[in-house]
């Protein structure tokens, strides 16, 4: 049971337990600069706009609550539950996160675990997916053995922003859900608002 569960679950979390992992082919010798074409779609002002500000609300600390897992990838876990420990850290449209997984069977006896660690660059797109790729990135597999993720790699999410609460959710059902740590002194007030766009507001 305990083997079983260490290959299930490092193939279930590894790499940021969340994404579809896309290996990245071999990279062609770019053409010199002037000639590089720019294959992304044009965003509209209205949509960019609200990109950028979902960006704002991103930006700092916060804490793991909550993780629920693709049903498909639950197979052989049925009587087992998951403790989880993790952090993520957003600046600029650059993310790091760090999460740590413990499979706890139905007597509440640890059945394998996981380490994922790693560092994203991210966009939000036409539909304000968040997309991102990997810059460094490890785990470890079934045997407890470091393994790292191919620089690239792309995962795709919808995100959600209410109060100071943060959801990922994969195309899949696989969800993270964040809360923002508290700030020293706070500039945020319950709503998750910085208190100078509040303060803005109210002149208006």
């Amino acid at each position: 049971m305990h083997a079983f569960t260490c290959a299930l679950l490092a193939g279930l979390l590894l790499f940021g337990l969340a994404g579809r992992q896309d290996p990245a082919p071999p990279a062609p010798k770019p053409p010199p600069p002037e000639d590089l074409p720019d294959t992304r779609p044009t965003i509209p002002p209205a949509i960019a706009a609200a990109n950028r500000k979902l960006v704002a609300e991103m930006q700092g600390a916060w804490r793991l609550v909550e993780m629920r897992v693709a049903m498909e990838q639950t197979k052989g876990l049925s009587e087992t539950h998951f403790a989880q420990v993790g952090y993520l850290l957003v600046s600029g449209n650059h993310l790091a996160i760090e999460m740590h997984v413990d499979v706890r069977s139905s007597n509440d006896r640890s059945a394998g675990h996981s380490i994922s660690s790693g560092v994203h660059r991210f966009e939000l797109g036409l539909d304000s997916h968040l997309e991102t790729s990997t810059l460094i990135a490890s785990g470890i597999d079934h045997k407890g053995r470091p393994v790292f993720e191919p620089p690239r790699t792309k995962r795709r999410y919808q995100t959600t922003l209410a109060a100071n609460r943060m959801t990922l959710r994969r195309d899949d059902g696989h969800t993270l859900v964040f809360e923002r740590l508290p700030e020293d002194p706070p500039r945020r007030d319950v709503f998750g608002r910085l208190k100078k766009e509040q303060e803005g507001e109210g002149k208006d």
